[in-house]
């Protein structure tokens, strides 16, 4: 099998990400934090969405150079278990804090007052928690499996798949990819129902929030739905294949291109949740005109200063 058959494309998706998503996020992550300190309107979950993405997005480079090495690891075992474990961990996080900020607006526009306390701060942290204990402990199993191999160098992957790992890959892929699939429908549905009821909101609100949660389930199914429906397929073949070689090498490239597009998300998670929500951006102008503007003033006073010494200077 040519390990080397997904070299360009995905070296460029994962170039791609890396120069685009990191300075997206970091922007994100650093507007949010100050925005959620003068703002009683919690981002909890934006803001751990966006670590998430970055947790994954400063361990690109070492994917980008192995497979520009056509799959061999030049780095250290502990270096391929953490680069690994972060893929999944960021795809894990992806998902469910995906669905908690649907829940969150679910439950927000249908049951304002009815579950009032799921907005609050610290139901949010508590919430947030378990979710990173949650992909936490689907992640570990992988982590402790997965090893360099001494003569291939793979790094946390195999071919064929032990089919022990493989029917652990198939219950936690079915596990971190049908609840929240099933949980965007589900409150998509849920709000397009009550925004249509729905006298209080103007027409161009109830179309902006409509498009917005529709674009949350366009975004979810090309990025994740095509490697969970390529995983499942690579799994049941493992398990029920007499010739899984054959079958590895003809799924090999597809595969690998899904995995490598599972990354697009950490671009479009700031852009779709922070530049293209109203709200957000309302609090991202007022921020950026209140730091503006307190720069002025401050450039102000200084040169005030610097005039009034060099006043001072020539008397």
């Amino acid at each position: 099998m040519d390990l080397g058959e997904d070299k360009v494309l995905v070296s460029v998706v994962y170039s791609v990400v890396f120069i685009v998503g990191l300075p997206s996020n970091i922007l994100a992550l650093w507007s949010l934090y100050h925005i959620a300190k003068v703002n009683d309107k919690p981002y909890i979950y934006l803001l751990n969405l966006i670590a998430a993405d970055l947790i994954h997005i400063v361990v690109l480079p070492f994917w980008i150079d192995y497979v520009i090495n056509e799959h061999r690891w030049q780095f250290s075992n502990a270096a391929c278990k953490l680069t690994g474990f972060t893929f999944y961990l960021n795809m894990y996080t992806s998902l469910f804090f995906l669905s908690c900020i649907a829940l969150d607006r679910y439950f927000a526009i249908v049951y304002p007052l009815r579950f009032h306390w799921l907005h609050r701060k610290h139901t949010m942290y508590v919430i947030s928690a378990c979710v990173w204990g949650l992909a936490l402990v689907c992640n570990t199993p992988g982590f402790m499996y997965a090893d360099v191999d001494k003569v291939s160098k793979l790094c946390y992957e195999s071919y064929p798949l032990n089919r022990i790992y493989a029917i652990y890959r198939l219950f936690f892929t079915s596990f971190s990819f049908l609840p929240p699939c099933f949980i965007f429908i589900f409150t998509y549905v849920g709000i397009h129902r009550s925004l249509q009821q729905s006298t209080s909101l103007e027409k161009t609100e109830l179309r902006r929030i409509q498009r917005l949660l529709f674009a949350v389930i366009l975004l979810f199914v090309p990025i994740f739905g095509p490697y969970h429906i390529a995983y499942f397929y690579r799994v049941i073949m493992t398990l029920v294949s007499s010739n899984i070689c054959q079958v590895e090498q003809l799924l090999y490239f597809h595969f690998r291109a899904c995995c490598a597009f599972v990354s697009v998300n950490n671009i479009f998670d700031p852009l779709l949740y922070i530049f293209v929500s109203k709200d957000v951006q309302r609090n991202f102008t007022r921020f950026f005109k209140c730091h503006l503007a307190g720069q002025r003033d401050t450039e102000s006073n200084e040169e005030t200063e610097r005039s009034r010494r060099r006043d001072l200077s020539h008397s």
